[in-house]
Parts: C-alpha cells; structure tokens; sequence
C-alpha cells in the first residue's frame, strides 16, 4: 500500500512538471503572438514593380563599353527589347531589336518615304544571315550573306549598284 502512495505521489509531480513545461511554452508562444502583432497597423505602401521596358526610343540607350553591350538604366542588365530611331516627321528610320544588351535579330533601315533602305540580321552583336539592300522605290539591290560577322557570298547584285551605292 505504501508503494502505491509512493508511485502515485511520483504521477502528480511528473504531472505538475509536464504541465508547467506546457504553461511555459504557451506563455512563450503568446508573447511571441502579441509582440509580433504589435507596433504600426498602419497599411505599409508596397514596394513598385519594376517594369521591364522592352520599347524605347534608341536616343535613350547606353553604351557599356567594357562589356560591348546597351542598357537602358542599370549597365548590370543589357536591355533586351526593341529602339527605334525617327525622322524629323516622326516616321521611324532605323528599328533594332536586342537581347541582354547585344544586337539580336533584324536591324530595319528606313528611307524618308518610309520604304525600307535595308535589313540585316544579326546573332548578338555579330553580323549574320541576309543582308538585303532596296533602292528607295523597293526594287532590290543587293542581297548579300554574312555569317558571324564576315561577309561570305553574295546572292543578287543588282547591275546599277554601283550607281546607288555612291549617292
């Protein structure tokens, strides 16, 4: 009888322990709740997105020569998207495109009465594919090849080049 006063004796205080570690923990865990909710309820103003400009006017454009690429307000990110430059009336004379800062895709050259002067292609930075030159009233001139820079063949030639290419 005696033992079994004891072993309940050890059950009340191991149950007092138990649960003075749980009323510990829980007065924890509520201040924690409390201060964490506590201080300035006032709504906080996010942060704007920053909205990647993929359109811009080429004036607008930087040059980081140190790595050979354009960027339109942090020289880290090379600009990836399209310029375009324009004539006094406003109609667009040269159209780029470029990809993380370098020249990538076609490069459209326009003449004042908006007919295209000329195309070429170019794989970031590097001159490649057709090279098409037009005289001002569409008519073909040159249709040349470039790969990576260099030029390699030539497709058409139109007899009267000569003539054109010096006005």
């Amino acid at each position: 009888m005696v033992l079994f006063k004891f072993e309940r004796v050890i059950y009340l205080y191991n149950m007092e322990k138990n649960w003075s570690i749980r009323t510990y923990f829980l007065s924890v865990l509520f201040f924690i709740l409390i201060l964490g909710c506590a201080g300035d309820n006032e709504p906080k103003e996010m942060d704007p997105i920053e909205e990647k400009v993929t359109f811009c006017d080429c004036k607008e454009l930087e040059l980081d020569q140190m790595y050979n690429r354009f960027y339109y307000v942090d020289p880290s990110e090379g600009y990836t998207g399209t310029c375009e430059t324009y004539f006094p009336n406003q109609d667009v004379k040269q159209r780029k495109h470029f990809k993380d800062g370098k020249i990538h895709g076609a490069l459209e050259t326009f003449y004042e009465n908006g007919q295209l002067q000329d195309i070429k292609h170019f794989d970031m930075n590097l001159q490649s594919g057709d090279y098409k030159l037009y005289t001002e009233d569409g008519r073909l001139l040159l249709h040349a090849i470039f790969e990576r820079g260099r030029h390699t063949d030539i497709i058409f030639k139109d007899p009267n080049y000569e003539k054109y290419a010096t006005e």
